[in-house]
């Protein structure tokens, strides 16, 4: 008979409990802290989670906080989904680098 093997455990996203246990997702991507290393996903999988401007908002606030957060030993990124990331979000035609459209993207 042909042991059973368990599935790892999913993980709950982890609260930063150095900053009172605020969530550090954001809206385009999930943050989880454990043992030294924070993962970052980029989470637009419906999208193959093409960058976008809002993204790079969050990409930075986020290194920001790890950069300052001592425990932070190493960042793992991967992307929901079946893609990583495949690249610059184009679907905004001219309007793709225009930060004052960042807001209307984050949605979708």
């Amino acid at each position: 008979m042909a042991e059973k093997t368990e599935k790892p455990e999913k993980r709950e996203k982890s609260k930063d409990t150095s900053a009172g246990g605020a969530d550090l997702s954001r809206k385009t991507m999930l943050i989880d802290k454990a043992d030294g290393v924070m993962t970052i996903t980029l989470n637009r999988p419906e999208k193959l989670n093409a960058f976008t401007m809002q993204m790079a908002r969050d990409w930075f606030e986020v290194l920001d906080e790890a950069d300052g957060d001592d425990d932070v030993r190493a960042i793992i990124v991967t992307g929901a989904g079946r893609g990583f990331c495949a690249g610059a979000d184009l679907s905004s035609g001219g309007a793709t680098f225009d930060p004052s459209h960042a807001s209307e993207e984050a949605g979708g």
